[in-house]
């Protein structure tokens, strides 16, 4: 059952919005979403990334190594915005990044698909297997910098916001009658 999103938020997502010159990032700043290797790989690759989120603690090692690879051009960090400014900053977008190293379902991804951008995401299970086929969803091995700064470059070269959503979003009234609908068959068996 995939995660809903509020109708609102599929709204405004969808709403028209001048294309800007960055990728976006949208997550916690740590090791499990790869946030110093996904900035790394953008300041490699010359293809600028903009990072909303914020870390689990200001003080964290990891959050002070991302820190030292803001530059403001290639790697720009937002922190925390208001939901407003969120969905702004994703309508924006060229596309959408996570090299995470795992999700339990990620609502910045189907934030992301709701905007109708493409994504480039790691290839793991949480997003090789848990979001429906789309020609704009492009997974790349983590394994290497070198060949992530390839293929975020080339993803960067043709990435642009569709007029589309990249997978079909569904309301969180939706889900909850897909939830319905999953218990009433569990029940009557």
């Amino acid at each position: 059952v995939p995660i809903g999103l509020e109708a609102a938020a599929i709204e405004a997502l969808a709403a028209t919005q001048s294309e800007c010159d960055y990728l976006v990032s949208v997550g916690t700043i740590c090791p499990r979403k790869n946030s110093v290797l996904l900035a790394t790989c953008a300041k490699k690759a010359r293809v600028p990334v903009v990072f909303v989120g914020k870390p689990f603690s200001d003080d964290d090692p990891y959050f002070q190594q991302f820190l030292e690879l803001v530059d403001g051009k290639y790697v720009q960090f937002v922190g925390y915005v208001p939901e407003g400014e969120k969905h702004e900053i994703l309508r924006g977008a060229r596309g959408f990044t996570l090299l995470s190293e795992g999700e339990s379902g990620c609502f910045a991804v189907y934030e992301a698909a709701a905007a109708g951008l493409p994504l480039f995401l790691s290839e793991l299970p949480w997003a090789a297997k848990a979001y429906p086929a789309s020609e704009r969803l492009h997974l790349v091995p983590i394994r290497t910098v070198s060949g992530i700064v390839d293929r975020l470059r080339g993803f960067y070269a043709t990435a642009h916001r569709g007029q589309t959503m990249t997978f079909p979003d569904r309301t969180q009234v939706d889900v909850a009658k897909m939830y319905i609908n999953l218990y009433e068959r569990l029940m009557s068996r």
